[in-house]
């Protein structure tokens, strides 16, 4: 699949200090096209957006809610969550109970996959 046109949009827009609004407007475009397979990326880049033109939390967990539904991968999830947070003391508290937790759970999987992996590899 090739790069959507908007998303190169929004990464100009990021370099050549664009508004939020023209920034938001392309996520929007992305996250109304019938194709879901740009949702991920959409959601992400408003991740950043929040990030960058320093959004309310209010937005933030509206974004949250997003990235829980787009993403699976709790590690690629919690890179925009973790981002999203930072400096924002209440909503930390919120979020990160959930991604801490997340991440554990993630790493006790990986721990065990890699004794199998070293298991199989010693013979």
């Amino acid at each position: 699949m090739t790069r959507h046109p908007l998303l190169g949009e929004i990464d100009r827009l990021f370099a050549v200090g664009g508004s939020y609004e023209e920034v938001r407007a392309c996520i929007d475009e992305l996250l109304e096209l019938e194709h879901g397979a740009w949702r991920p990326a959409a959601v992400g880049l408003w991740a950043t957006a929040c990030c960058i033109y320093e959004r309310s939390d209010d937005e933030r967990r509206q974004v949250a809610a997003h990235l829980y539904e787009v993403f699976g991968d709790p590690v690629r999830r919690a890179q925009s969550l973790l981002a999203m947070a930072a400096g924002r003391p209440a909503l930390a508290a919120e979020l990160l109970p959930q991604v801490v937790g997340e991440l554990r759970a993630h790493a006790e999987v990986i721990q065990e996959m890699l004794a199998v992996a070293d298991t199989l590899r010693d013979g």
